[in-house]
């Protein structure tokens, strides 16, 4: 009897595949194709279940430390000779573009480069300066600019600018809508907001946080320490591969990794594809 695939899209957010193939999981749901899970604290499922699992722009906003622990309850649940595919921002590429675009005193995009690399680890406000960045360079009619942005980080990277004359309560409503988590992000910036109110504002720029949970990046990669991370969880066969390739029997990825022919998410990526042994 031929046995049905089964992948997994772990952390789905909004990109997410409807069919009877695709299960997608995250810690909350706006959708029934949407199941709701605790990542890190254990996958709800049976070891070796999934031929495929995918996992996008998810790693980087893990803690280190809890890294490994994730990848190897990826591993579990893959089965033999299965495939895990792992996509997250290029810290290589990078800072490649950026000492290239500086040496050639491309300034303004060197400078983007680095709110791009360095914002989302550090920033205490949602949006920090990348937000500002954007509004600016969207502003600025900057032709050039704007299109080296969306090769860079996603076609799509302005969308919510050009959205921004809703009303503040329909933008807040909408994107409870499109994630739920949202909205437990305004919850959690509510009681940041009341703690810190009787703080001395020194203690408070230091050591207080008014990001969203799950904005700030944790750590970022390069093929290299990725290859480590998932050496230590026991892959095999760990290579780098392309937005619209794949080591897979077939290419799969398209309605997650595409967008009109091109990266969804730009060409800052890293897509990296792992065996478990069988």
């Amino acid at each position: 009897m031929h046995q049905e695939k089964k992948y997994l899209n772990i952390a789905c957010g909004s990109t997410f595949i409807n069919d009877d193939v695709w299960t997608n999981i995250d810690f909350t749901s706006n959708s029934p194709s949407i199941k709701k899970a605790d990542i890190l604290n254990g996958m709800p499922f049976k070891d070796n279940e999934f031929d495929v699992i995918y996992s996008s722009h998810f790693i980087e906003h893990i803690p280190k430390e809890d890294v490994t622990s994730f990848l190897k309850d990826v591993f579990r649940i893959l089965k033999p000779g299965g495939l895990f595919r792992v996509i997250s921002p290029d810290l290589e590429f990078l800072n490649l573009e950026y000492v290239s675009q500086y040496k050639n005193k491309n300034y303004l995009k060197a400078n983007f480069i680095t709110s791009l690399i360095l914002d989302q680890c550090v920033r205490t406000r949602s949006g920090g300066q990348l937000q500002k960045d954007l509004e600016s360079i969207h502003a600025s009619n900057n032709n050039e600019m704007i299109n080296y942005v969306k090769a860079l980080i996603g076609p799509d990277t302005f969308k919510d600018i050009e959205l921004g004359r809703e009303s503040f309560f329909n933008k807040v409503l909408r994107k409870i809508k499109q994630d739920p988590k949202f909205l437990l992000n305004i919850i959690f910036m509510i009681r940041v907001m009341v703690v810190s109110a009787f703080l001395p504002k020194s203690f408070k720029n230091l050591n207080i946080s008014n990001v969203s949970l799950g904005e700030k990046h944790q750590w970022l990669y390069d093929f290299n320490s990725m290859f480590e991370a998932l050496k230590e969880a026991k892959f095999a066969t760990i290579k780098r591969t392309e937005f619209d390739k794949t080591n897979y029997q077939n290419y799969i990825f398209e309605n997650l990794d595409v967008n009109n022919g091109l990266p969804r998410k730009g060409t800052h990526q890293l897509f990296i594809e792992a065996i478990k042994k069988l």
